[in-house]
């Protein structure tokens, strides 16, 4: 699977330096879909999501890409960076605990969903729940349950207080 992502990777990258974001205009709704969740999951490449982060923004000001996206790379290219989330979409899993990594200014958090199309981030939650089940229940008994494994990419040092410990065990459900 590894091989398969950084192949992918490898080509988008590609696609990104010769023609810019892949917008709907460019490659329709499902490719630019395809192409948003392989930048979205590239967490080994940390600068790439960054370069991608860039090329996304612009494509959502010019109409050519959903703003919920750019949300939710805003939040994941955030959570790497070891900052607290703007929308609330990148979610942890440790010690038998889950929930949304650090948000910033929670008061406004609803408010900036739904700017970017998204809802409440009390509805998220709710239906980030019985995903996260099923997210757990799928590595039991594989490596991805092993206390070895890290997660993709190096592990980030844990912060004393702040609850998402590496930007790889951030779920986005």
């Amino acid at each position: 699977m590894r091989v398969v992502d950084a192949d992918n990777i490898v080509w988008l990258k590609t696609v990104l330096a010769q023609h810019g974001w892949p917008g709907h205009t460019l490659v329709g709704e499902e490719a630019a879909d395809a192409a948003w969740l392989m930048i979205q999951h590239a967490d080994r490449d940390l600068p790439f999501q960054l370069h991608a982060f860039q090329l996304l923004t612009a494509a959502v000001e010019a109409g050519e890409a959903l703003p919920r996206h750019l949300a939710y790379l805003t939040d994941r290219c955030q959570v790497a960076q070891r900052q607290e989330q703007t929308y609330g979409t990148q979610y942890f899993e440790e010690d038998g605990r889950f929930g949304p990594c650090p948000v910033a200014d929670t008061d406004r958090l609803d408010e900036r969903r739904a700017s970017a199309g998204l809802g409440p981030l009390v509805e998220y939650d709710a239906v980030s729940h019985p995903r996260r089940d099923r997210w757990r229940d799928s590595r039991r008994g594989s490596m991805f349950s092993s206390p070895a494994w890290s997660g993709p990419g190096p592990g980030l040092p844990r912060i004393p207080g702040r609850p998402c410990p590496r930007a790889s065990q951030a779920v986005a459900p």
